[in-house]
């Protein structure tokens, strides 16, 4: 009885010994099929990954001969933009952005002088399109500053380093608006500054269709004040 007893137990110690084995079998070789299927997943998602690179590829080749086409009506379109007298002014102040900077500055009234002074604004995408644009202000002779261009350039690196660029104003005697009032709309021209966000938004929302922003068509961009936009009118009847 004793060694049925003995043999059993060693039977069953085997057996259990069998078992855990099977079960370290079975456990690796669901491990290397989980493996193989994680490893297909991933080929199938680089593939996606480098269709996707393509995609945005050929996107921006489209988007660079279109750009191309665009540019003579751009030119055509500020050519007759300038026949309008304040255009730009009109345009810029219908944008509720704009209304609000301009409603916090102290130097309001003498920056609304200046900013009629814009004869054209030129926002260029660099061929690269992910790499940049550059947005320039043409203006016409002034009391505040000697520039008859203003340029203020955005230009990524590969490795999505921003370096920006912009002109020097130089300000006439005792007008310096920046001196008065940092936070400005000639800010966005001050080389110190890499804020984009008001450059993307004249490159984004009103270059696109100034039309709509000088006719008060911009949606709720137009509701920022009916009188404000009365008293620029009356200002622009009286020069």
């Amino acid at each position: 009885s004793a060694r049925m007893s003995k043999r059993d137990s060693s039977e069953g110690g085997v057996s259990a010994a069998k078992k855990s084995k099977t079960g370290e079998a079975e456990a690796g070789m669901e491990s290397e099929e989980l493996q193989a299927q994680y490893d297909k997943m991933v080929a199938v998602q680089e593939k996606i990954e480098k269709l996707n690179e393509e995609s945005s590829q050929e996107v921006l080749k489209i988007e660079r001969a279109f750009n191309v086409r665009r540019r003579p009506l751009y030119q055509e379109r500020n050519a007759l933009c300038k026949q309008i007298p304040r255009f730009w002014l009109q345009a810029i102040m219908h944008h509720r952005l704009f209304a609000e900077l301009l409603n916090e500055d102290a130097t309001s009234s003498e920056t609304l002088e200046a900013l009629k002074h814009i004869e054209e604004i030129d926002v260029e995408d660099f061929e690269d399109l992910a790499s940049g644009f550059r947005i320039t202000f043409r203006f016409s002779e002034n009391e505040f500053f000697t520039n008859k261009e203003l340029f203020k350039e955005f230009k990524y690196g590969e490795d999505g380093e921003l370096t920006v660029k912009a002109s020097d104003i130089n300000w006439k005697k005792d007008k310096n608006l920046l001196a008065q009032e940092e936070d400005n709309f000639f800010s966005l021209f001050s080389p110190d500054t890499e804020e984009v966000e008001i450059a993307e938004i004249i490159k984004e929302e009103i270059w696109p269709d100034p039309v709509k922003f000088f006719m008060g068509h911009a949606g709720d961009d137009d509701d920022f004040g009916e009188d404000d936009d009365d008293d620029d009118e009356e200002d622009i009847e009286d020069e």
